[in-house]
């Protein structure tokens, strides 16, 4: 009972002992009865006055928890009169929207206004639907404009009001700030939509190192579905070549550093192997408690043979496969400063092919290049394993012998190679017989540097042609010179 319906009351029953207080004075009775009614009801008197107090008390008690209470309530709580006259306003309105209760006393349409421009067509048709859903308490979620500037999200419901009569007596609202979880919101989609547009295959796994989850960039590249692998091991990726002793090593090192990195070799769902780029990272709770491993991994596979393919063009000769001058002369570099180390000898041989220009003017382009090839096979074939050879011209070779103990080892190679070029070679109906020139030096007694190695390895080529070819002349400073 409201408190006003009380006092109501207390007065209607005041004023009927009243009235029989004054009937009774009327009455002819005795001084007794009239005295023994009195104090009947005084007694009434007193102990209704004593009830009113304690109810008075009581909802004074009632109405100050209810005050607190919503004052102090997270959300923003108001009530709207019928004719959108404010009656109660929470102080949360301030912390939400920067302004006062106060404000939105003095000024009800202050709760429109600070409305989005863009949503407040949302509030409309909101207030729409109450009118013909009375019953229901609807929520909607639109922006509001704090009065810094600053944009938030709410969630506001409300619900038309009425009296016991049925009569309309208003509406309350109700605001909840909901920025922080609509934020978050916003950025787990990112990172969803992030996950699924990357062109890096992304593995997620459980603490036990189970899959949790796989991206469609790993289904692209691995073949595999998330239905064929969640639960399993990433193990079951990799190709037999890497045992288990290796995957836990990587795991381990994982879980002890938080990160690696590397590169493996898997296996798609279709058996084929291919390289794989791993970057690999742990994520930890709280505590510091593993919870979750991260696999992001592309296909290098391409890349590689690329790259091979790039050291290959920048290291070799692209017709007979021999190495070519870049990569000689830094092995030539090597075995000089090594034989400077050991204090032993290095050769040097210039190998020129006679009347080559002739041979191929008369066999045309490709057979002088499949002739190329084939001295190209008979000089390596000559080799030992710590030699080199490389085709530095058209029809030029240069053979490198490390860590020879006396001329004579060069002398042997240069006749070796001789008998070896002088074989006839059969390219189609012909048969073609050739010969080389080659000229020797050796390291330290015909040059202190690859430079000067390699200009009196040419000299005593041309000195070798000089001679009518199919002979090795070992460098003569005098012969050189005349």
């Amino acid at each position: 009972m409201a408190s006003g319906d009380v006092v109501q009351d207390f007065r209607q029953r005041i004023s009927k002992i009243i009235e029989r207080l004054e009937d009774l004075r009327k009455i002819s009775s005795t001084a007794d009865q009239i005295s023994a009614t009195l104090d009947e009801l005084q007694r009434q008197l007193q102990s209704e006055t004593e009830n009113y107090s304690r109810l008075e008390r009581v909802l004074k008690e009632s109405e100050a928890r209810f005050s607190t209470m919503i004052d102090h309530t997270h959300s923003w709580e108001y009530w709207q009169g019928p004719e959108g006259n404010i009656i109660y306003m929470s102080p949360s309105c301030e912390r939400i929207s920067g302004y006062s209760a106060a404000e939105f006393s003095d000024d009800p349409a202050l709760l429109y206004r600070i409305i989005y421009p863009d949503d407040r067509h949302l509030m409309e048709s909101h207030q729409n639907n109450i009118s013909v859903q009375e019953d229901d308490e609807v929520e909607i979620g639109f922006r509001i404009e704090r009065r810094d500037g600053e944009i938030r999200w709410i969630i506001h419901s409300c619900k038309s009001l009425y009296s016991q009569s049925g009569e309309f007596i208003g509406r309350r609202g109700s605001n909840r700030d909901i920025t922080d979880r609509q934020t978050q919101n916003d950025s787990m989609l990112l990172v969803a939509t992030i996950f699924e547009a990357i062109n890096e295959a992304v593995l997620v796994t459980d603490s036990e190192n189970r899959i949790v989850i796989v991206n469609t960039s790993f289904t692209n590249i691995t073949g595999y579905k998330p239905e064929d692998l969640i639960g399993k091991d990433p193990s079951v990726l990799a190709a037999e070549m890497q045992t288990q002793e290796l995957l836990r090593g990587q795991l381990d090192m994982l879980t002890f550093a938080g990160r690696w990195q590397g590169e493996l070799t898997n296996r798609r769902k279709n058996g084929e192997l291919y390289a794989a780029w791993v970057l690999a990272d742990s994520v930890r709770d709280d505590n510091g408690d593993i919870r979750n491993f991260v696999l992001v991994f592309s296909d290098i596979t391409e890349q590689k043979e690329n790259q091979k393919q790039l050291h290959y063009l920048a290291h070799y000769d692209q017709l007979t496969g021999m190495p070519n001058w870049t990569m000689f002369s830094d092995r030539m570099q090597q075995a000089v400063a090594g034989a400077e180390r050991n204090q032993t000898q290095v050769a040097l041989m210039f190998v020129d092919i006679d009347r080559f220009k002739q041979a191929k003017d008369k066999l045309g382009h490709n057979a002088g290049d499949l002739l190329l090839k084939e001295i190209a096979s008979r000089v390596q074939a000559c080799l030992g394993h710590l030699d080199a050879a490389s085709r530095i011209g058209s029809d030029e070779f240069v053979v490198l012998l490390p860590n020879i103990e006396a001329t004579e080892g060069a002398t042997a190679m240069a006749d070796k190679l001789l008998k070896a070029v002088a074989n006839p070679v059969v390219l189609a109906d012909n048969t073609i017989r050739i010969s080389v020139s080659i000229g020797i030096a050796l390291y330290p007694a015909h040059g202190s540097d690859v430079g000067q190695l390699m200009k009196n390895a040419d000299l005593a080529m041309y000195l070798a042609k000089r001679a009518g070819g199919a002979v090795a002349v070992i460098y003569d400073p005098i012969d050189a010179a005349r």
